[in-house]
């Protein structure tokens, strides 16, 4: 019966399908108990060599430890063969350990024949026996494996955490909510509007129509106004409200900014639909994702989640996108399209009246 399957042995040296055992008539069972036995009375060589410290005889325990160990290490040679095994001692899986081993072997055998420091003979001896196990592991079925899962280990991302596996994540002041909380809504809403900013910033900056700077200083207000959606401001303590509260001056700067641009545009005498270039396109784009943000938000701010400045600062925001993309139009010297009354009817002038409403 085969106790192993020739993919568990398959490379750097395992064992696998060609027996180099053949000449001797050993089976794959009997390769093991080779293995077994030789690791095993090489571990009883250097155990006793402990004997020799009785009588303060350093030199013969470093020769019988190292003998031991010798003898261990030639066990795995059942498991490959003798010739595999000295080609294959520098394998990318146990080159480290071979030199360790070998090396610490010499100086085991130096330290006892020359300096005869018993402490430092007694280290180099454990590390003789650290190694040798570490280089037997790697020849032995599901050891190998967890060295090279060892020998490739990287440092765990903090992109993820698994706390949210769960349908749950937490809130700045330390509140697990599931992520279907209203908060979180909002939270989506304001950071999808982060990323349009990004893009329409991205054709801003292709034309150098001077709204990059605007567009990154929103980007971080944003941030900022995400901190103070998840700091709900009834159930955090004092430090965290005062770090994350939201300034008012920050609507001021938005309207003087739409003051500004307003001032350079043809007046609004239709309502426009969303068109006038790359940039202007994107900006309409903005405008809209910041009125769904707005919407999440109010129902934040009615709960007493918010701060008022908030909603009013994506209040505000949309319009200064509508602004900013007729202004980006202009820059291009791109067309608008303006929108065309079919029919004169009830219904057909109430839409164009809520369209036009940036209120």
């Amino acid at each position: 019966m085969k106790l192993w399957s020739a993919a568990n042995f398959s490379d750097q040296g395992t064992m696998d399908e060609d027996n180099p055992f053949e000449c001797f008539k050993l089976t794959r069972t009997q390769r093991l108990y080779g293995f077994g036995i030789c690791f095993v009375s090489g571990f009883l060589i250097s155990i006793l060599s402990t004997l020799t410290l009785i009588s303060g005889n350093i030199v013969g325990f470093a020769i019988l430890y190292t003998i031991g160990n010798v003898v261990s290490l030639l066990s795995t040679g059942f498991l490959v063969g003798f010739t595999k095994q000295i080609k294959t001692m520098f394998a990318p899986v146990r080159w480290v350990a071979s030199a360790v081993f070998l090396g610490s072997m010499v100086t085991t055998l130096i330290v006892a024949f020359l300096l005869e420091i018993f402490i430092l003979c007694l280290i180099l001896c454990v590390v003789q026996f650290l190694a040798l196990f570490w280089y037997s592991a790697s020849y032995i079925p599901y050891g190998r494996t967890i060295i090279k899962k060892q020998a490739t280990h990287h440092k765990k991302s903090l992109v993820y955490t698994r706390t949210g596996d769960a349908g749950t994540s937490s809130l700045y002041n330390g509140e697990r909510r599931l992520k279907t909380d209203e908060i979180f809504h909002a939270l989506g809403d304001v950071d999808e509007l982060n990323s349009s900013v990004g893009i329409a910033n991205h054709y801003c900056k292709k034309v150098q129509n001077g709204l990059e700077d605007r567009l990154i200083w929103i980007q971080c207000k944003l941030i900022e106004l995400s901190s103070n959606i998840a700091t709900p401001r009834a159930t955090s303590g004092d430090a965290k409200l005062a770090y994350t509260a939201f300034e008012a001056t920050n609507v001021d700067t938005l309207e003087s900014w739409i003051d500004e641009l307003d001032e350079q545009l043809p007046p609004l005498k239709h309502f426009i639909l969303p068109s006038g270039g790359e940039s202007a396109i994107f900006l309409h784009q903005c405008r809209s994702i910041c009125r769904r943000a707005e919407r999440a938000v109010v129902c934040a701010a009615q709960k007493g989640v918010t701060d008022l400045d908030v909603q009013r600062f994506l209040n505000r925001l949309s319009d200064f996108f509508f602004v900013a993309a007729r202004f980006a139009a202009k820059f291009d010297g791109s067309t608008e399209n303006f929108y065309q009354q079919r029919r004169k009817d009830k219904e057909s002038s109430l839409v164009t009246r809520e369209l036009n409403d940036s209120s």
